[in-house]
């Protein structure tokens, strides 16, 4: 009968364990819950697609450069070096730059030709 008695308690007392463990992860949770965190923004990079001169192209284009991400690169792809998008990816650019970034923007146009 002392056996019973002694898994009983074994059996209690593991319990009490689990529910000690639970009590802390609650309590984990509550902290990590309620704690301030930094805000994190990671750099981008946007690809944009562009061929001919389509209706919105000027819009879509003026959109993409006038992002608020603070960190961000765009790169505009196109299939050929005298594409008529790149006269208006050009003037969006400078537009762009003027007004945020004078002195250190970069632009580089490259084909695939």
């Amino acid at each position: 009968m002392w056996v019973f008695y002694f898994f009983a308690a074994i059996a209690i007392w593991l319990g009490l364990v689990s529910l000690r463990g639970g009590v802390r992860f609650v309590r984990y949770v509550q902290a990590e819950v309620g704690r301030e965190y930094p805000e994190f923004t990671p750099f981008v990079t946007v690809f944009a697609p562009c061929r001919g001169l389509e209706v919105g192209l000027k819009e879509n284009i003026s959109a993409i450069f006038a992002q608020d991400y603070p960190a961000f690169e765009i790169v505009f792809v196109t299939d050929r070096a005298d594409d008529p998008a790149l006269a208006i990816i050009e003037a969006a650019r400078r537009s762009f730059y003027r007004q945020i970034r004078p002195d250190n923007a970069l632009c580089d146009f490259r084909s695939g030709d």
